[in-house]
């Protein structure tokens, strides 16, 4: 039986190409929340970030809504350094950015904060979401035909602002004051 060289060459070749074709991996997004007591009616900020972003390829696009509680109110959104805010430019699509015609690389690109107002107190699950159906929502890079989703979130508690001390210290003293109007009142009949 004889075996034509050529053959296990060729298929040599191929396995070396399909090895060294280059397969990005989806980046990572989190968040930073401003600080980690949050108070209701008080003004915190969400960063959003993107990580992983292969040093080969570059983030260009962005696009996505923000999935939270009805008694959050969204302040102002500010696009992250050396992306322009193409926000307003999308009807369905709440925030959004490009860095044409090149982007960066690397962990904790910031896309975006994000600055709320929660009225009421407890534990919420705060997130982002991308319908990859529209064009305008994603994660964008270079190198990659396809957007990636960027639907994360993350569990946040609003606490009650504290009553200060010297509210309940008033609020002692005039109800001490109305007991003893009430006794004056009553031991002058």
């Amino acid at each position: 039986m004889k075996i034509n060289k050529g053959i296990p060459s060729l298929l040599c070749a191929i396995g070396i190409y399909v090895l060294s074709v280059d397969v990005y991996a989806a980046p990572d997004i989190s968040f930073a929340i401003s600080n980690n007591t949050i108070q209701t009616n008080q003004a915190f900020t969400i960063d959003v970030l993107a990580s992983s972003v292969d040093s080969l390829d570059e983030l260009i696009a962005f696009g996505f809504n923000t999935v939270h509680d009805a008694t959050w109110t969204l302040d102002s959104v500010t696009i992250g350094s050396g992306f322009d805010d193409n926000s307003g430019l999308f009807a369905n699509t709440a925030v959004a950015g490009s860095a044409f015609p090149s982007g960066p690389s690397g962990n904790n690109i910031l896309l975006a904060t994000l600055q709320f107002t929660a009225s009421t107190a407890g534990h919420f699950n705060f997130g982002i979401a991308s319908n990859l159906t529209n064009p305008n929502e994603g994660l964008f890079l270079l190198n990659e035909t396809d957007a990636f989703d960027l639907t994360h979130s993350q569990s946040v508690t609003v606490n009650a602002v504290p009553v200060p001390a010297a509210v309940w210290l008033f609020g002692s003293a005039l109800a001490g004051f109305m007991g003893m109007k009430r006794r004056k009142n009553g031991l002058a009949v």
